[in-house]
């Protein structure tokens, strides 16, 4: 017999997602303090859309297992004084105590010069009249919605910037 159609199922795959994101994120973020592979304590996850942790919730025993964290807690604040990685749609806090900040300081520095480059670039691209009149409408909202992501990853970024550098 042949595979059979199956509707995809958006809600699922945006779940999964986030999930991964989380897994990511708390790894990246462990790697910044070289504690890639060891297990941590704790975790803090802050998601951008509040709705989606009542659904992540249920998986919560994944993202602990992969991320080699014991416990994870979502907060809807910053911490201070804590490691954070910045993804698309959640940030990841991880409080640690008598680290060294240069090396986290160096990759945020590089993601915020980075996102500036991309930012500037869409920026371009948005505010050249040829581009608007040629490019299909779908191209030209999805440069629109991806600067105004870009510019709240910026946001997020600079706002740890000065939250690390005190």
């Amino acid at each position: 017999k042949y595979p059979q159609f199956h509707a995809k199922n958006s809600n699922i795959e945006e779940i999964f997602s986030l999930i991964i994101e989380s897994i990511v994120s708390i790894r990246r973020a462990k790697s910044l303090v070289d504690l890639g592979n060891s297990k941590i304590e704790k975790a803090y996850i802050k998601l951008n859309d509040k709705k989606m942790q009542d659904e992540i919730k249920s998986y919560m025993k994944f993202i602990t297992m992969l991320a080699k964290c014991e416990n994870i807690e979502f907060t809807e604040n910053k911490l201070q004084k804590a490691i954070c990685d910045v993804s698309e749609n959640l940030e990841i806090f991880i409080t640690l105590n008598n680290v060294d900040l240069s090396g986290i300081l160096t990759r945020l520095e590089n993601q915020k010069t980075k996102l500036e480059k991309e930012s500037t670039k869409l920026n371009a691209m948005l505010s050249n009249e040829k581009f608007i009149a040629n490019a299909p409408k779908e191209v030209v909202e999805q440069n629109k919605e991806a600067l105004a992501n870009l510019k709240t990853q910026l946001e997020k970024i600079s706002a740890e910037l000065a939250n690390l550098k005190g």
